[in-house]
């Protein structure tokens, strides 16, 4: 791979690119790397590459005759070669980026300086790259951090050929914790799977692993994976984190509550509150709370929707050992303001209905795993449960349609917990 960097300042590379494994990749060329420096081609007697913005301003405007002239150099350098504008308002650069340009025939990398480019430079380019949401003074440290993420997966640059499929974000997790000697160090233990020689069972401890992680450290990820029936069993086997998830509900009958009960365990809820005006069935649903924590195994849920059938099988694949503690939180309220009143601060997420402000399940679920600790959200399910005058976000699936189709009851909870948490 051929890669020409305009820059101002060339000598800034020098060090990066001589060190580490990128330099012997250099050094043996899996890649070269040259500089044009647009001073070359200005015409003046001072070399001058910027201005002053038309219209008034801070700061300095780099110009286009001399930024094209280099640009057109480089590419001459680098025939076939994709054209990076590095700049603040591009496309934030990632691993896959890094994928797709690695195998490109070359790259020139242009780097700004002063106070950006003159718009007529961005018709000159294949495409603009940021390396983040923040500023720097030029685009060489950008530079340098895509060279090295590109060259390092041209064939040959790392001693094991695998590296690069295991790294970070490389199947869209974060990478699993390692270990090396020695085997205890300040009091903590190297973990027992991996002292143990099986290969199986090493591969299925970094693998859920990767999966805790980034659960625990960037949730965000997880909403953009198709992950497969064993990952989401993994998933619901970790500590959810973030912020506590109450389920509100406004119910008819006592025999529900067995079933959102079922709901709150599996989906490692906080608690389940019940709004019941009706006394006798009050006490009813008083009654299945306390058997609840008491009993063996669940209740198959109501097979009137697909993510119900899909959350059966998981309740039945999994027990969990929160029943008791999830009881003991749960509770049943005679009116809408006493539910208000025993949560009050939370932040409510309606999952019915079809108006007011609205948040795909993807943006929330990062919302709730990501939120500290010390967040309270509510989903409310049901009518009537929700506070007065505070509406709250209402929770939509990818197809508004499917919302009041049938999917009604626990089934219709159970669809709109899948999406939210995971499992659908």
């Amino acid at each position: 791979m051929r890669i020409e960097v305009v820059t101002l300042f060339p000598e800034l590379f020098e060090s990066p690119l001589s060190a580490g494994l990128l330099g012997k990749a250099l050094k043996v060329e899996r890649a070269t790397v040259g500089f044009v420096d647009p001073r070359a081609y200005a015409e003046d007697k001072h070399r001058s590459v910027d201005d002053s913005p038309y219209g008034g301003g801070a700061g300095m405007v780099m110009k286009p005759d001399v930024l094209a002239l280099a640009i057109e150099e480089a590419r001459t350098r680098a025939p076939g070669a994709r054209v990076l504008l590095l700049c603040p308002q591009g496309r934030v650069f990632d691993q896959n980026m890094a994928r797709r340009l690695a195998v490109e025939p070359g790259l020139v990398l242009v780097c700004g300086r002063y106070e950006g480019f003159d718009e007529r430079v961005r018709e000159l380019v294949d495409e603009e790259v940021s390396v983040g949401d923040f500023v720097l003074t030029g685009g060489e440290l950008a530079a340098m951090s895509i060279i090295d993420a590109v060259v390092r997966l041209q064939p040959g640059t790392l001693g094991n050929a695998s590296s690069a499929s295991a790294d970070s974000f490389s199947g869209g997790l974060l990478e699993h914790p390692h270990y090396t000697r020695p085997p205890e160090f300040r009091g903590a233990s190297v973990p027992e799977v991996l002292l143990g020689g099986d290969h199986a069972k090493i591969e299925a401890w970094r693998n859920n692993e990767s999966l805790r992680r980034t659960k625990m450290r960037r949730p965000d990820l997880l909403a953009e994976l198709d992950l497969d029936l064993e990952a989401r069993r993994s998933l619901l086997s970790t500590p959810r984190p973030g912020a506590e998830l109450h389920l509100a509900s406004s119910i008819e009958e006592a025999a529900e509550v067995r079933a959102l009960l079922e709901l709150a365990a599996v989906y490692e809820l906080q608690a389940a509150h019940f709004v019941v005006a009706h006394s006798e069935i009050r006490a009813e649903a008083e009654a299945e709370i306390e058997r609840f924590s008491e009993a063996a195994l669940p209740r198959p849920l109501p097979r009137r929707a697909k993510a119900a059938v899909k959350l059966e099988h998981a309740i039945h694949e999994r027990r969990t050992d929160r029943r008791s503690e999830i009881a003991q939180a749960s509770r049943v309220h005679a009116r809408p303001e006493d539910l208000h009143a025993a949560l009050d601060g939370a932040r409510w997420i309606l999952a019915s209905g079809d108006s007011g402000p609205t948040m795909g399940p993807r943006a929330l679920r990062a919302e709730l795993l990501g939120a500290s600790a010390e967040a309270r959200y509510v989903l409310a399910w049901g009518p009537g449960v929700e506070p007065k005058g505070d509406p709250g976000v209402r929770l939509l699936s990818g197809r508004a349609e499917q919302l009041d189709s049938g999917n009604t009851g626990v089934a219709g909870l159970a669809v709109r917990l899948d999406r939210l948490l995971g499992e659908g």
